[in-house]
């Protein structure tokens, strides 16, 4: 199959086909109505950053050049997509193990935390944010199906992002608490599922 632009070079986890290549759709070209979604294996780290920094990048988000790479480098990290046709759509990633939230919950190893959550604008209200959401929480396919030592999953958004709250809320996350967050000069709201619920 040949696409145009640029291509991912991790496949789907579970496709049911041989591994294909995504790109991104050029703006004159329509999204086919069919959503995939998987666990992507063998992504480009450059590819994935691009995107994030292509859509992702908003007054609401907060995308550190440097942390958002490691992120996304890290062996430790998760990341589901959803692709229209051969066109990446959107992604959310999880890291296991996630710095301050060891301290909650059920403590070391046993914590994840969603660091990257985008979906492309011109396929937004279309329902994937929610159903990403929604994957990373699947009992089969989601964080406490690809690590059984998971517990507990947080996330942050900003408290004026009524999308991604939404989202995740739709999704099965519970808001924890909204706090005054002066690093980031905003309001951010935690939001956390928990396995069996």
């Amino acid at each position: 199959m040949h696409v145009t632009g640029r291509t991912l070079t991790r496949s789907l986890a579970r496709a049911s086909t041989a591994p294909r290549t995504l790109a991104r759709w050029r703006s004159d070209q329509a999204p086919e109505k069919e959503v995939r979604y998987a666990q992507l294996v063998d992504y480009s780290v450059d590819e994935l950053f691009a995107f994030n920094q292509t859509h992702g990048s908003t007054p609401h988000n907060f995308i550190p050049a440097g942390p958002v790479r490691e992120h996304l480098s890290c062996d430790q990290t998760v990341v589901w997509g959803g692709t229209l046709g051969d066109k990446l759509a959107g992604f959310i990633t999880a890291g296991r193990g996630s710095e301050y939230w060891l301290a909650t919950g059920p403590g070391d190893g046993k914590t994840a935390f969603i660091h990257e959550f985008v979906v492309d604008p011109a396929v937004r209200g279309m329902g994937l944010g929610t159903k990403l959401a929604k994957m990373s929480i699947c009992p089969d396919e989601g964080i406490f199906g690809v690590d059984p030592a998971i517990d507990e999953i947080y996330t942050t958004v900003h408290a004026d992002n009524l999308g991604s709250r939404a989202a995740f809320i739709k999704a099965g996350y519970c808001e924890v608490m909204t706090y005054r967050d002066a690093a980031r000069d905003r309001n951010t709201t935690v939001l956390k599922a928990t396995r069996g619920d």
